[in-house]
């Protein structure tokens, strides 16, 4: 066997071990039991350091449990480790609005609509975040591209009540 087929099968395996940690970790986060969560994010992280879902996933638990420094490290190896992750974007930029960072908020925002425009989540979230700053036409627009991509519901309620107030 080759040195690069032991690789590839060993990279391959730490993988899918990492994954199966984080979906361990999300479904006991879902239980309620954050302790063992963790403890299944952190083993994700020590097999494969280098996996960016276990980082992502694992940046929103700590943001919930008030761990923003820890939550912000995460967002950004996340980041680091694959930029055109349009999923990181959106939370980042949820978590960087909550920090009050606006500009970098919209900024991935946008970065993770532009890696994948057909995110309702984000446009819906873009669309709630330009809401708050006044800005109607751009919040519209996102709205109604949620409504034409999947017939959200709430992107057609946000839309609706956002013509009834313009």
């Amino acid at each position: 066997m080759s040195t690069s087929h032991r690789y590839n099968t060993r990279s391959k395996a730490a993988e899918a071990a990492a994954n199966t940690h984080t979906n361990l970790a999300k479904l006991l986060k879902k239980k309620g039991d954050d302790a063992g969560a963790e403890r299944h994010y952190q083993e994700a992280l020590r097999i494969n350091p280098n996996y960016a879902k276990a980082h992502t996933s694992y940046a929103a638990f700590l943001k919930k449990k008030g761990d923003i420094a820890g939550a912000e490290h995460h967002f950004q190896e996340a980041l680091r480790i694959d930029p055109k992750c349009a999923i990181t974007h959106h939370y980042y930029a949820a978590f960087l609005e909550d920090k009050r960072d606006m500009a970098g908020a919209e900024r991935h925002y946008q970065e993770a609509l532009r890696i994948n425009p057909h995110h309702v989540n984000t446009h819906y979230d873009y669309g709630m975040f330009l809401t708050k700053k006044g800005k109607i036409a751009g919040a519209a627009h996102h709205y109604l591209d949620g409504w034409m991509i999947m017939r959200d519901a709430n992107a057609h309620i946000e839309y609706s009540i956002l013509l009834r107030t313009a």
